[in-house]
């Protein structure tokens, strides 16, 4: 599925982009297996640590010790369903829960797209609480304009096979499109931060969503053709780059890097193989 080349190469290439040296930051690879959830299937399982604390706002800063330098990312990708926990060991009451469903859209009499309402199957409790957004990643209207590179810009970019630029209305032009629904639990039960923890998460996210399927969109020249093979070393490249990178930046070695298995994010079955190639 082309879905899932995009996603994987997608987080490959952003995580090793979160690397950074004069900001001690980026993320290593400690543990990637085989797995396989019910109702889901097999998939992969991966165990990341990310160095993040220079990135702070200077708010959580001041509140936290200076061991938070870094958060533990748990994965379950079981294409076309994620699950993504963030969490630290100091913090047992603080833990983010993504959970995401890729699915086709459907359209609507009138052609536009088709969201499901309820994907996830919450219950009536969490049906009251939770709060949907839309994210349009051909909306520039809370970008930056400074920010805005044509190379990352899905209303500029434009693909080798004629795909784009993204302009107004194009989810109704664009003949196949995939949503998709990201279900973000945030658990924060730490007096005096917990709203200004939760409001900057919540921000933080819906950002990242839209940026990273920005650059998915933008990117695809480089994955939509890969082979299995291509992109099992292409992933396999990046996480010894990320995780040396890491080991330099963290003073020779001195990184978290528990014993890794040389398993490969993308664990396509045998008759999906022939289905990339069409």
């Amino acid at each position: 599925h082309r879905g899932r080349r995009g996603q994987l190469y997608m987080v490959a290439r952003m995580t090793k982009e979160q690397l950074n040296a004069s900001e001690k930051t980026g993320a290593e690879l400690v543990k990637s297996e085989p797995c396989e959830l019910p109702q889901h299937g097999k998939g992969v399982y991966t165990k990341k640590l990310y160095h993040y604390r220079n990135r702070l706002p200077s708010y959580v800063r001041a509140v936290t010790p200076k061991k938070a330098s870094f958060i533990v990312e748990e994965s379950w990708n079981c294409f076309p369903y994620s699950r993504t926990v963030l969490a630290h060991p100091s913090f047992a009451r603080f833990s983010v829960e993504i959970e995401t469903i890729h699915k086709d859209a459907e359209r609507q009499p009138d052609g536009d797209l088709k969201y499901e309402d309820n994907v996830h199957q919450l219950g009536p409790e969490a049906l009251k609480k939770r709060t949907v957004k839309r994210i349009d990643i051909a909306d520039n209207s809370d970008i930056d304009a400074k920010k805005l590179e044509p190379s990352t810009d899905p209303t500029v970019f434009s693909s080798r096979a004629g795909r784009g630029p993204l302009k107004e209305g194009w989810s109704m032009r664009e003949k196949t499109c995939m949503i998709a629904y990201k279900k973000v639990t945030i658990h924060c039960s730490y007096f005096g931060i917990q709203t200004i923890v939760q409001n900057y998460l919540e921000g933080y996210e819906h950002g990242l969503f839209k940026d990273s399927h920005r650059r998915l969109w933008c990117w695809q020249d480089e994955w939509i053709s890969m082979t299995k093979e291509e992109l099992i070393a292409f992933e396999q490249r990046v996480n010894r780059e990320m995780n040396e990178g890491m080991r330099q930046i963290m003073a020779g070695g001195s990184t978290q890097e528990e014993e890794q298995q040389d398993v490969s994010l993308v664990s396509f079955e045998d008759d999906e193989e022939e289905a990339l190639k069409k």
